[in-house]
């Protein structure tokens, strides 16, 4: 893993996330972060099958916010320890026109090998649509979140259905 800077600045966040999604269009795990668990078992779609150290669910848009979202938007999935407001412990970028999405959030989705998923108890799922397709949430944005969930769970429902005011 090379470092390109700082874990918690706009620039290394969105390298990330543009790296995550060339690896996921490629059909390329992230290198150094499978661990044997997620890496030797999938669920069937080469997602990886939920272990005790991932999360995973649906989300959703909710009809009213519908016309507001393109489908070229960025959809960013993300899990973040419970109470915190920092970095997303894993992240996954997707498009509006992929919804509904399925997700399963593990470590190989980390943004950084210093703070994996596997190493909460419990985590906020969340959804953000995005037009400008910046990871950092901007006024306009279309959001929802679930609230805090212990690791291993499963079945999560996310309903993007607020818009982002800061």
């Amino acid at each position: 893993v090379v470092s390109i800077g700082p874990a918690d600045s706009v620039f290394v966040q969105q390298v990330q996330a543009g790296l995550t999604e060339a690896r996921e269009l490629g059909g390329i795990r992230s290198p150094n972060k499978v661990s044997a668990s997620t890496s030797a078992a999938t669920d069937g779609s080469g997602m990886a099958a939920l272990t005790g150290k991932s999360v995973a669910g649906t989300v959703t848009l909710s009809p009213e916010l519908a016309k507001l979202a393109g489908p070229d938007d960025a959809v960013f999935i993300f899990a973040r320890a419970a109470g915190g407001r920092g970095m997303p412990l894993a992240i996954l970028r997707k498009k509006v026109r992929d919804l509904p999405i399925s997700f399963v959030l593990d470590d190989s989705l980390s943004m950084s090998p210093a703070a994996l998923l596997s190493g909460a108890s419990t985590v906020v799922v969340g959804a953000r649509v995005s037009k400008s397709g910046n990871a950092m949430p901007q006024n306009g944005d279309l959001a929802g979140q679930s609230d805090p969930v212990p690791l291993g769970q499963s079945g999560l429902k996310i309903e993007i259905k607020d818009v982002v005011k800061q």
